[in-house]
């Protein structure tokens, strides 16, 4: 049909009122009680051998999460997530490429799984077996793979984490949260303040940084670094030299 003619025989309101009711998919399929994304699976598994066969793995890959906006009610998968743009949507894990962020796999979350009929292991959806299921598909195991580098944040980062990648010859770094299994309490700290000549002074002082080397595994490192607040993060590939960061500062210009 032409363009600018569909309007002719049936308005747009109409036709995204008939799109909202229309399927193609067996709702008596059996996948529907395996899987909630069954409907839309037959696309990611395209979309998934074609984001592979597009790109490398390079030597940094970032994980970490993604939120596909949607407020639909007929969404079974949407969730909602306070700290992204948009609140509303499905919630996906991504695997891309730290430098250009290029998505190189991604997988959908379909919610809690004790409310499907198919027994999983408990721990299928945290954090670190997210992060080793994505890892496993995106770089199936070989016997002499070259070194790389994950990158996450504090949801996902653990001491068990490091030392499964560690075994599948993965660096990892990432911040970690505070009460995480196995990570080093002597470094943890909290922000305080103290008076010095009637002035508030910040204990400890931007800019001081803690190291904690594990002794079993001298290659995971923790550390704590005082911004305006205290990041703490662990890594099992990173450094320990000091070193020189260099700090970008902007400055406006205003024409009056």
């Amino acid at each position: 049909m032409p363009t600018n003619l569909f309007g002719l025989y049936m308005p747009k309101n109409r036709f995204f009122h008939i799109m909202g009711y229309m399927q193609f998919s067996n709702n008596k399929s059996p996948e529907a009680h395996r899987d909630r994304a069954w409907k839309i699976r037959p696309v990611v598994d395209v979309q998934q051998r074609t984001f592979a066969r597009g790109y490398k793995p390079p030597p940094v890959i970032s994980f970490d999460e993604a939120t596909l906006p949607s407020r639909s009610r007929f969404n079974p998968m949407r969730v909602f997530n306070k700290d992204k743009p948009h609140k509303w949507g499905t919630k996906v894990f991504v695997a891309a490429c730290a430098k250009t962020a290029y998505c190189m796999r991604f997988e959908i979350y379909c919610g809690a799984k004790n409310h499907l009929r198919t027994p999983v292991p408990q721990d299928n959806n945290s954090g670190e077996s997210a992060v080793l299921r994505n890892m496993n598909a995106l770089l199936p195991p070989t016997s002499t793979p070259p070194w790389r580098l994950v990158v996450t944040d504090r949801f996902y980062t653990s001491v068990k984490l490091a030392l499964e990648l560690l075994h599948r010859r993965m660096y990892l770094t990432g911040t970690i949260q505070t009460d995480c299994s196995w990570f080093a309490k002597e470094i943890i700290t909290t922000k305080k303040y103290k008076t010095v000549n009637r002035k508030k002074v910040m204990i400890p002082p931007q800019g001081t940084i803690k190291l904690a080397q594990n002794k079993k595994f001298p290659q995971v490192t923790a550390a704590m670094w005082m911004d305006r607040n205290p990041v703490h993060m662990l890594t099992s590939g990173g450094s320990r030299k000091e070193g020189t960061v260099s700090k970008y500062i902007v400055f406006m210009i205003y024409n009056w």
